[in-house]
């Protein structure tokens, strides 16, 4: 396993990928695999969906919280520091050099909507 994410909890640490995932409790291990590559799943519904007119799967609400998280998690890496998200402002908070991350810069002449 070499790309992935980790949740570090209270009851134990999971390490996560498109493929399988994996729960460490103390000494226990336990190992999930998944029963086909989940990201070409996805991609199938969510184009079944668009040809279809029907809400995929996975809707946008869901897709960016778990976007969203992963993209704060490489935040947290990239700048080696604790992220703090304000859900109600969708926002990195007290940390601006991660907060800089959040933005890319726009290629001329398009400009960022919220600049």
């Amino acid at each position: 396993m070499k790309n992935g994410i980790f949740f570090f909890c209270t009851k134990g640490t999971v390490f996560a990928t498109d493929r399988k995932w994996v729960l460490v409790q103390g000494k226990k291990k336990e190992v999930h695999e998944a029963a086909a590559d989940m990201g070409t799943l996805h991609m199938a519904d969510f184009l079944d969906a668009v040809s279809k007119r029907r809400q995929p799967a996975c809707v946008i609400g869901d897709a960016f919280k778990s976007t969203a998280t992963v993209q704060l998690a490489m935040i947290a890496y990239e700048t080696s520091s604790t992220v703090h998200w304000d859900r109600s402002t969708l926002e990195i908070v007290d940390n601006a050099p991660a907060a800089a991350l959040l933005q890319r810069p726009y290629r001329e002449p398009w400009q960022h909507p919220y600049a």
